[in-house]
């Protein structure tokens, strides 16, 4: 029973859906800026505060959930962007080198878009 709800759940997870960009995409919790971070761990509906909280800086999601070899649908990617970075989930790898990535704070919204690799600095399976 414990497998089938962590299949539907990693299905849930995975599904694609059409490109999503609105501005109220932020959760409200969220800080205004760099929230990417926030929003992946209110989408995995990560409850425990403080991790939570933890959470709303990019490069943390760096020691979350275990290692994964490499991109695949329902990994997280992690991105070295200044001192800074970028985070989110992959929902599909349509070709070597580029993923479709589904991540908050693109552009001020939530989009689910190709990415290239370039510039990942972790790969980390949430489960």
């Amino acid at each position: 029973m414990r497998s089938f709800f962590a299949t539907i759940f990693f299905l849930a997870l995975v599904t694609v859906a059409p490109t999503v960009s609105h501005a109220g995409d932020r959760p409200s919790p969220c800080p205004s800026r760099d929230w990417c971070g926030c929003w992946l761990a209110t989408y995995l509906g990560i409850y425990n505060h403080k991790q939570w909280r933890e959470l709303w800086v990019a490069r943390n999601w760096t020691k979350y959930g275990r290692s994964a070899n490499g991109p695949a649908p329902g990994v997280i990617a992690v991105y070295a962007r200044g001192t800074g970075g970028h985070v989110g989930i992959i929902t599909s790898v349509p070709r070597r080198g580029v993923v479709v990535l589904k991540s908050g704070n693109d552009d001020g919204a939530v989009r689910e878009r190709e990415r290239s690799i370039k510039g990942v600095i972790a790969w980390r399976n949430p489960r």
